[in-house]
């Protein structure tokens, strides 16, 4: 079998990518406008645990994987021969819904940036709110909010401060 493993570039080694590769063409191009309006940047598929922080109380989900196994102890693979994979869920060490996590973080996935932020906009609030992803390799991703103006708040990943979203537009909503 191939194992492959997907790796990310962080926001700071994509900017340089982006930067260099214009330089090249000779085009002139902003890495900020280039980048992901999609703050989460952990599949689902490859998240390990989920820490929130918000309002002083900490949460963390985490998800255990746990290989299926066929009746005649043959590990169970798809159609593709990919491995098949029982997953739980944790909060704060409690067993928790998968299905419903799995919901709520496909919704948190598909939020979108409201806009970039502007070149001259500075960002004195610290962070009310930080997400922690870890993928299953242990690398880890931050996403932290705060205060923007009185309807958005400024979203920066890994430490990057970039886009704006609508306040409460970033959550896991189990509604």
């Amino acid at each position: 079998g191939v194992n492959l493993r997907l790796e990310l570039y962080t926001p700071e080694e994509l900017a340089r990518i982006v930067t260099r590769s214009a330089t090249i063409l000779g085009m002139d191009i902003d890495p900020a406008g280039t980048m992901t309006r999609y703050p989460v940047l952990v599949a689902l598929g490859n998240l390990d645990s989920l820490t929130i922080e918000e309002n002083g109380e900490t949460t963390t989900y985490v998800l255990t994987r746990t290989e299926r196994v066929a009746p005649n102890n043959d590990l169970m693979c798809d159609e593709e021969g990919n491995l098949l994979y029982d997953v739980s869920c944790t909060r704060n060490g409690e067993p928790f819904d998968y299905a419903v996590f799995e919901a709520a973080y496909t919704q948190l996935m598909l939020t979108s940036a409201a806009g970039v932020l502007p070149e001259d906009a500075v960002i004195d609030a610290s962070a009310h709110t930080r997400y922690t992803f870890r993928d299953v390799d242990g690398t880890t991703h931050t996403v932290e909010l705060a205060t923007f103006e009185a309807f958005h708040d400024a979203v920066a990943i890994d430490g990057q401060q970039v886009f704006y979203i609508p306040k409460g537009g970033f959550q896991l909503n189990f509604d």
